[in-house]
């Protein structure tokens, strides 16, 4: 098209996004061998770009962006991230300060920045990374926190990145040797900004004593010309960082109102509510208890109480709502001074802390995960988990009446549901954990807990919790399709059924099938074990109502297809929806849609399976799909059973939800939803176990981020992916995965990090969100993001040319 008879707004600058963008300046078009830069003058990440131009030699034309508004130049320009730096060249953007300095030293060879060696290049890339992850975002939380945990928990932060940079810098003049690189300059912020914040938010990070060799370096970078001369002034920093911080702060601690009046949202059965109310007893302050139903459904008093855990309890005084119940402990404790909970002693709080923590981590929730989890490999860990924790406890106890003396304190009161709701729990998942022969201490303990006034009278009662917690387990154990199948054959037998759950009952009369979905048929003190199975014997022992079809072929074909429902469409979704997302969460999704395109196939012009006006055994089978998969992309959430894409197979279930059997023997949704996103919960925690779980020898290969990938290449420690596939390109030059162009290059980096940022980290975060605004947040990150793909690969067969390629005509990164 013709931009350039459009307003300023319309011309292209980026061919790239295939989208109209605006001329720079004015109403002439930019001539190719221009150089703009778009920055904000206090920026370290644009200055880091005008050090690079400068070192290199380049002329360029500097913009400034507002700080407060974002220009529709700057939007145009950098619409994914939308933010400054923005490197135009040739009229094409290139956003990004990293990638933009890596543009800077492909495109102007002279006084190259990045090291030749490959393993140097991923190194340089590596650290830069870690600088803007672990100093600057730290740093920069640190200076504009009010004073509290946050505040020292980003210092902390900042200090232990700082300690790995020092030790980085060790014998070095530069960090490529001796003179500026690459990393040197997108480190240089340190020298400058660091010192400044500090100076504003009246805090030490950059200590001299602490980093010698980093403050000898900072000495030399600010001493080099090039730097020196482009550096913000300090006084004006000042005064713009101390204005930015009061407003901050103030927002931080503005109160809403100063009526005393405490109310207390909480459950009946929570431990964690209860530990709340006792505290508050123990002071002799008066509150309201208001009752919530967090089993069923989340009132949307609480979801605007706590919008972020979206949990019990909440502590609502002077109408400031405060969440989590032993930071709500602490509150009580520093607003009514009466009776102390915690001590005095600095160390001894420390340590408060640390094991209330630890009990609720270690104790509590493996046993919750143990009395829910089916017996196998899983459940066994998380009991060998909570004894080990009660071990430590049992430790910490010896010689003491109460963790902190002669009275009843702030640990006593965050572990008391160890005393009252273990032993509940183990009696009602018979399980055992809490033994008085190898917890003396603890037991002993216990009873005192429980025989303390103010415990004592306001525990749940024994009787309605093990109520509470039956009706728990069989949420979490029964009503799975392989249950409800058995279920209704039964029920069109018109046979009373005597099925065993998931118990010691189950497990004695089928030890070898122990897992999900199972159920057992018990008749004339005869077990049938799996539910296709009982389904085939229901129909050969009670011959009214014949669910089998009378023709072997038929009959097999029957078989085959229940048996190919649990295979290729049950056990694949479990998967989905229980996997992170990845190449193996995708595969099991694609299972599942093909395994459905199968028997939308078998349903054309049928109402029901094998034809005719009565639903049959393989409907029986197969009824799960109308009513669990539902469920299962709620929780997911995926989509795999579209109305759209499969009409056959959804009119079907339509058919199978309306009749009397199945609709009159169905669980409930809310109790099916509970029930799959306590296995997500569940599964994720196991996930969790496996990251926390890191071999020595990948602490020593990534002590900086002590996680995976991590390739050794000649005894050379290579962490995260995307610099590991540049160190690969650069090594091995047989089938260039780059692009060799300089901008197509960066365009590439730019692209894969915000995949990683803008798509898979929101999408990860959307799965293991609850129902809620954090939710909802991130899936529409998660589809802006994709929006902006979709952008991208407009009007082209795959990413940039015919083989789905970035850049060319094989694959690339």
């Amino acid at each position: 098209m013709n931009i350039f008879n459009k307003e300023a707004l319309l011309l292209e600058l980026n061919p790239v996004h295939k989208r109209a963008s605006f001329l720079v300046h004015g109403q002439k078009p930019m001539a190719t061998n221009e150089v703009k830069l778009l920055g904000l003058w206090i920026s370290p990440f644009v200055r880091r770009v005008e050090w690079a131009l400068k070192l290199k030699g380049v002329g360029y034309e500097w913009i400034e962006e507002d700080i407060y508004t974002k220009s529709s130049r700057l939007l145009g320009l950098n619409p994914a991230y939308k933010r400054i730096p923005v490197l135009v060249h040739n009229g094409k953007a290139i956003p990004e300060s990293l990638l933009i300095l890596e543009y800077i030293d492909e495109t102007w060879k002279r006084c190259p920045f990045m090291p030749q060696d490959p393993f140097e290049r991923a190194m340089a890339r590596f650290w830069a990374k870690f600088g803007d992850e672990k100093i600057f975002e730290p740093g920069y939380n640190a200076l504009m926190s009010a004073p509290g945990e946050e505040k020292e928990k980003a210092i902390e932060m900042a200090i232990e990145g700082l300690e790995k940079i020092e030790q980085e810098l060790e014998g070095k003049q530069f960090f490529g040797g001796e003179s500026i690189g690459f990393l040197d300059i997108a480190l240089a912020w340190i020298s400058h900004w660091l010192p400044v914040w500090e100076e504003v938010a009246s805090m030490k990070i950059f200590d001299k004593e602490k980093f010698p060799n980093t403050r000898a370096w900072a000495d030399r970078i600010l001493s080099h010309p090039v730097i020196k001369d482009s550096l913000p002034p300090r006084d004006k920093m000042l005064r713009l960082g101390s204005g930015f911080k009061r407003k901050s702060v103030k927002k931080q601690k503005k109160s809403m109102d100063n009526e005393d009046e405490v109310k207390l949202l909480g459950m009946w059965s929570s431990p964690f509510a209860r530990r709340v109310e006792w505290s508050l007893k123990l002071k002799g302050v008066g509150y309201e208890w208001v009752e919530e139903d967090v089993v069923h459904t989340k009132s949307s008093r609480l979801l605007e109480l706590n919008p972020v855990y979206q949990r019990i309890p909440v502590l609502v005084h002077n109408r400031k709502a405060i969440p989590e119940s032993l930071l709500i402990m602490e509150y009580i404790d520093e607003t009514w001074k009466q009776c102390p909970l915690m001590p005095q002693d600095p160390f001894e709080r420390a340590m408060a802390r640390f094991w209330a923590k630890f009990g609720d981590e270690k104790i509590f929730e493996p046993v919750y995960n143990a009395v829910l989890s089916p017996p196998g490999e899983m459940k066994e860990k998380a009991i060998k988990m909570a004894i080990e924790g009660l071990e430590k406890i049992e430790e910490e106890l010896r010689g003491k009446q109460f963790f902190g003396g002669e009275n009843v304190g702030f640990l006593d009161i965050a572990l008391a549901c160890i005393s009252y709701w273990v032993p509940v729990m183990e009696e009602v998942g018979s399980v055992k954990i809490f033994d008085k022969e190898k917890f003396p201490i603890t037991r002993a303990w216990a009873d005192r807990i429980l025989s303390h006034p103010v415990i004592k009278e306001n525990l749940p009662p024994r009787d309605k919790m093990e109520v509470f917690f039956q009706e728990h387990l069989k949420i979490m154990s029964s009503k799975t399709h392989g249950w409800a199948r058995v279920e209704w054959s039964l029920k069109m037998k018109g046979v009373e059924e005597d099925v065993v759950h998931k118990s010691s009952g189950l497990l004695e009369l089928n030890p070898i099938y122990r897992r999900i979905p199972v159920a057992m048929l018990v008749h004339n003190r005869k077990a049938i074990p799996e539910s296709l199975l009982i389904m085939e014997y229901i129909d050969e022992t009670w011959k009214q109502c014949p669910l089998m079809p009378q023709d072997p072929f038929e009959r097999a074909m029957v078989r085959f297809w229940a048996k190919f429902g649990d295979e290729k469409i049950h056990d694949p979704e479990y998967n989905s929806i229980m996997s992170p997302p990845g190449e193996k969460k995708e595969k099991a999704t694609n299972m599942a849609i093909e395994g459905l395109k199968k028997t939308e196939e078998e349903l054309r012009g049928k109402q029901y399976f094998f034809g005719g006006e009565n639903i049959w055994f393989l409907d029986i089978a197969l009824a799960w799909l109308s009513h669990w998969l539902l469920v299962m992309e709620d929780v997911g959430p995926v989509k795999i059973f579209d109305k759209e894409k499969f009409p056959n197979t959804s009119a079907w279930a339509d058919r199978i939800l309306s009749h009397p059997v199945i609709k009159n023997n169905l669980p409930p949704k809310t109790r099916c939803l509970f029930f799959y996103r306590e296995r997500l919960k569940i599964m994720s925690s196991k996930q969790e176990d496996i990251n926390h779980n890191k071999s020595a020898m990948l602490l020593e290969l990534n002590p900086a981020y002590q996680r995976v990938p991590v390739l050794v290449h000649n005894g050379k420690a290579i962490p995260e992916s995307l610099l590991i596939l540049e160190y690969i390109d650069d090594t091995w030059k047989q089938c260039p995965l780059m692009p060799r162009d300089p901008f197509e290059k960066t365009m590439a980096r730019f692209w894969a990090k915000f995949g990683d940022e803008k798509i898979f980290e929101p999408a990860f975060n959307a799965l293991m969100s609850p129902p809620g605004e954090e939710k909802g947040k991130a899936i529409k990150m998660a589809n802006e993001g994709l929006k902006k793909i979709e952008e991208e690969l407009k009007g082209e067969a795959l990413h940039g040319y015919h083989t789905g390629c970035l850049y060319g005509k094989n694959l690339h990164p």
